[in-house]
């Protein structure tokens, strides 16, 4: 799963930049300059990539609840989530028509 391995990223990236080893710390400094330029904003997410995880039957929404809260500051982290609700109510709803319409 693709925002599994990018979450996992994130995580590792911010362990080593709390490092007791200097030249670790500025590395992971700088990567996650880069990390943050592509995945630290919530509007730049691609709220599919998510969906796609909390579909997989191996992780669900609190999985992905739980590396959101972990990867952005608080109020990033509520909009996000708040995103991702909506939009899987969205999708419900479309399949609920769907499945009536039949």
């Amino acid at each position: 799963m693709y925002m599994k391995e990018v979450f996992g990223i994130g995580k590792r990236i911010r362990q080593f930049s709390e490092s007791n080893d200097v030249s670790i710390k500025l590395m992971a400094m700088r990567m996650k300059g880069k990390y943050e330029k592509y995945w630290g904003n919530p509007n730049g997410i691609n709220i599919l990539l998510l969906i796609i995880v909390v579909l997989d039957p191996r992780s669900k929404l609190d999985f992905v609840n739980y590396f959101i809260d972990y990867l952005f500051e608080s109020s990033m982290a509520s909009e996000l989530k708040s995103k991702l609700l909506s939009s899987l109510k969205t999708l419900y709803e479309q399949y609920q028509g769907i499945e009536e319409g039949s």
